[in-house]
This record gives C-alpha cells, sequence and structure tokens, in this order.
C-alpha cells in the first residue's frame, strides 16, 4: 500500500497538469506581441531634408522569438510553416508563436485574412495546435482574446528560444521611420506614429532634440527643408 505522504506529494504535482489539461478546450486566452525597434545607422550623419522626410529609418522585429526545430503543416490550408521559421512569441497565460507574413481564411467567405499562430494547449512547453490571430503580429497595441475552442490540433513541435541579445539581429518584419510630425520628433510606421513624443520648433537658429537616448541637432533652411545632424544614434526599444 502506498504511503499517505508519498500519495499527497503525487497529488501535489499531478493536480496543476490535470487542471491546464482541462483548460484546453474551455474559455478564453488573452495574449498581445511587443516589437522591438532597431534603428539602422546613419550613412549621412548631415543631411538635408524635406520637412515630411525621415530623419531615421531602422527596422521592426519580434520582442520575443522562438524558431521552429521542425516543420509544421497547417492542416485545411497549403501552408507549411519550414523548420527554421521564426515565431513572434505572445505575452500570454500560454506558449503561442505567430508566423510573420502569412494570413489564410477558414469557414466563413466573409471572414478576413487572419495570420497564423501556434498555440500550446496544455502548458507542456510544446507547440500543438494552431488558430487564426484577430491581432496584429508587429506593432500591435491591441489584446487579442483566443477563444480556445477555436484551436486546431497540429503535430506536437518543438522550438528554441532566441537570445534577446541576438533578436536585433533577425530580419526586418517591417520597417519604422523617425521623422516631424505635427512638430513632434516621432516613430512612425505604415498605419500611424507614437505619441507622445519630444517637441520641436524647427526655426533658422540650429537647436537640439533627444529622443530615447539619442539626439539630433536641426536648422530649418527654408519653408520646406532642415538641415538635420544625428549626434547619437536613440536605443533600441520595446513597445
Amino acid at each position: 500500500m502506498m504511503p499517505f505522504w508519498l500519495s499527497l506529494l503525487l497529488s501535489l504535482f499531478a493536480f496543476p497538469a490535470t487542471t491546464l489539461a482541462q483548460q484546453g478546450k474551455v474559455g478564453s486566452v488573452k495574449y498581445s506581441f511587443q516589437t522591438l525597434l532597431v534603428p539602422n545607422d546613419a550613412a549621412e550623419k548631415v543631411r538635408t531634408v524635406d520637412k515630411h522626410d525621415a530623419w531615421l529609418t531602422g527596422k521592426a522585429v519580434p520582442g520575443r522569438a522562438v524558431i521552429l526545430q521542425s516543420p509544421v503543416t497547417i492542416a485545411g490550408t497549403e501552408i507549411v510553416l519550414e523548420k527554421g521559421t521564426v515565431l513572434s512569441v505572445a505575452t500570454s497565460s500560454h506558449f503561442i508563436g505567430c508566423a510573420e507574413g502569412l494570413s489564410v481564411t477558414r469557414g466563413r467567405r466573409d471572414i478576413k485574412q487572419q495570420s497564423v499562430c501556434l498555440i500550446d494547449s496544455n502548458s507542456d512547453g510544446i507547440l500543438d495546435s494552431w488558430y487564426k490571430s484577430s491581432v496584429r503580429i508587429i506593432w500591435n497595441e491591441y489584446v487579442g482574446n483566443l477563444k480556445l475552442d477555436d484551436i486546431y490540433p497540429i503535430a506536437p513541435t518543438k522550438t528554441v528560444p532566441v537570445p534577446a541579445s541576438e533578436l536585433g539581429s533577425l530580419p526586418a518584419w517591417t520597417a519604422f521611420s523617425i521623422r516631424q510630425v505635427n512638430r513632434s520628433l516621432t516613430y512612425c510606421f505604415e498605419l500611424g506614429c507614437l505619441y507622445p513624443a519630444p517637441k520641436i520648433n524647427p526655426g533658422p537658429i540650429e537647436q537640439t532634440v533627444e529622443l530615447n537616448g539619442g539626439a539630433f541637432s536641426y536648422k530649418q533652411i527654408d519653408k520646406n527643408r532642415l538641415i538635420v545632424s544625428m549626434i547619437r544614434i536613440p536605443r533600441p526599444i520595446v513597445l
């Protein structure tokens, strides 16, 4: 007969796993994504720019990422995620990773194309299901709400994390620019710009503005143009 203390200890270890498994098809999971903005080193330190031109450009990559260790076939679609595919990892109670540049429709024809994401539905550290993301993966300000009844099984797939020190070396998922908008110097991408941001007031006298550890000097030379000098490149930031 098993000693009482041993049966109690085993039950303590078994309870969380059972609870997580029970959550696999019940309720919903909230998730969001972080984006790392990595400025480019300017080829020209001093430039003449139109008042609407970029002062500096850069790339946006996942703020957290993993790499697939084996290919994943997305059932019901023509999509195969190859071994070595980088997934953006969501901030969530579950392990979720989403692919860049892939979208799919499934079910009703009026459903808009949505990104392909993989999820660990039973919290064992291995991706075992897929779903369609309702939010942007890069530069996203919204929180997704995944109903766990809307996930579909895949072959269990292992991943390895991308070290934080190597995220900035990933290929660009999209681009951004640092530019003057509404008398502010801010980060902009295809859907909008970030506010609040440092105020600037271009004029004939040279001035300096700082942005996230970086610094620029600027001077207006006519109604539509400025001379911009990069003093220090801004630090990478996570949004």
